[in-house]
């Protein structure tokens, strides 16, 4: 910008061509800087693959071009090295010989033309990687280059993790020194405590995720302790909600701020995401109890009783939206949680008014059949009652594994409706049609 502004000025005359010079070095050396960061990249892929000795084995013929590379780019990088004037690699000084000859521009792209050649011959090497991360999957080629070229530290894999786990924003680290990979180093090293996700939501890892040099190795742990700890929340907090819930639906209206006070401290123990699935399983466990007394007044009793519950978060939400005008500190993620549970409570309302209006039994209505229904094994259970997945969604009689997958705050402000309820049975019912076959056709 500033050599532009230097070469429009009208004070530049007397030195333009100068100006016009530099301008044009600059551009030069801006795009052999880019063809080096490719190169460079492509060359630590490759090196970090060809390091694995099965390839090493099978793959002579490879083995033997990349060598060939490998040796040239080493004594591009010693000669870089040797003169570290970056002006050099576009208008070398006198006295210095290029070691390389020719355009540099053109030796670059030739290099890596050569290494993309190597690379596509390697696809079921790279395929085989994703095997073993299939969230790679959700790379392009070119990212997942630059991928497996990182050093696998925190702070240069979050822009992947973001894209891998879309809830996750950013990680809880801490500085450690002693031993990587069961080896001894005097380098710090940082593992991961657990992440924060959008409006700060902190999720604390069950035990940390220890630094270790092999990046796949490394993403499939944080993968795991990540749904490990989500699994062990949802289970704890769909405990503590089911024993808040009150046995007596009649006599709690009298007392409605008492229950959803301890509904709305969870907010900052658990996850919304867990809440919102405890939220779910006491609605579903209530509603199949009053299936099996087949009681109207039941029903009756559980639609005032939820009336009653909306009206009081419609309130705390209004009282939120005050108090905010006058408290900056008033948490985004309280104002989130705070809207999630009332959008949830008038879906809960919609759905009572369907099963009530039903023209049979609503425990066996299409409206009931058809809907999401969460269900939670206790863990107070016997094994025979928790046979099966821990945490499951039913609908249309198929039960769906819960898959533990963090979601951040942010993703359930949408609006339920007819329309929002047949696409995500659609989605379901094809994954889980796909799964089948796919099953069945191995």
């Amino acid at each position: 910008m500033t050599m532009t502004n230097m070469h429009s000025s009208r004070h530049s005359v007397d030195f333009r061509s100068q100006v016009e010079e530099w301008m044009h070095l600059l551009q030069e050396l801006e795009k052999l800087l880019h063809l080096f960061e490719i190169y460079q990249q492509k060359w630590i892929f490759l090196t970090k693959i060809f390091q694995e000795r099965t390839l090493g084995v099978q793959r002579w013929d490879l083995l033997a071009q990349f060598r060939s590379v490998d040796e040239r780019f080493k004594a591009m990088m010693c000669h870089n090295a040797a003169h570290p004037d970056v002006l050099n690699l576009v208008r070398p000084k006198t006295g210095i010989e290029t070691h390389h000859g020719g355009s540099l521009c053109e030796i670059l792209l030739n290099e890596i033309s050569t290494l993309n050649a190597l690379a596509c011959q390697m696809a079921n090497r790279l395929h085989s990687r994703c095997k073993l991360f299939p969230r790679l999957y959700f790379l392009s080629d070119r990212e997942e280059v630059e991928l497996l070229s990182l050093q696998p530290t925190p702070t240069s894999l979050l822009p992947f993790v973001r894209k891998f786990f879309k809830g996750v924003q950013s990680m809880d680290v801490e500085e450690i020194s002693g031993t990587v990979d069961g080896q001894d180093t005097r380098d710090t090293q940082t593992r991961v405590l657990g992440v924060f996700g959008n409006f700060q939501e902190h999720i604390i890892f069950l035990s940390p995720l220890e630094p270790n040099h092999n990046l796949l190795i490394w993403l499939s742990t944080f993968q795991d302790q990540l749904k490990l700890t989500m699994e062990h929340l949802l289970m704890q907090c769909a405990d503590e909600r089911k024993q808040v819930e009150p046995s007596n639906l009649d006599a709690s209206h009298k007392n409605i701020r008492g229950h959803v006070l301890p509904v709305l401290e969870m907010t900052t123990k658990y996850p919304l995401q867990c809440l919102l699935v405890a939220e779910e399983t006491v609605w579903c466990s209530v509603l199949n109890q009053a299936f099996q007394e087949s009681s109207t007044i039941k029903m009756s009793a559980i639609n005032e009783f939820n009336k009653a519950q909306l009206a009081n978060l419609c309130r705390s939400l209004r009282d939120a939206v005050a108090r905010s005008k006058s408290d900056v500190q008033l948490s985004k993620y309280t104002m989130a949680c705070l809207r999630a549970l009332v959008l949830l409570r008038i879906q809960h309302a919609e759905q009572l008014t369907q099963l009530m209006q039903a023209q049979c039994q609503p425990g066996l209505s299409f409206e009931w059949l058809s809907s999401l229904k969460y269900y939670v094994n206790s863990t107070g259970q016997s094994p025979k009652e928790t046979d099966g997945p821990k945490c499951y969604v039913d609908i249309l009689g198929r039960k769906i594994p819960y898959g533990y997958e963090y979601f951040g705050p942010e993703e359930f402000g949408m609006v339920h409706t007819p329309c929002t309820d047949r696409v995500i049975m659609g989605i379901l019912l094809a994954v889980t049609s796909y799964t089948t076959r796919y099953r069945d056709h191995r």
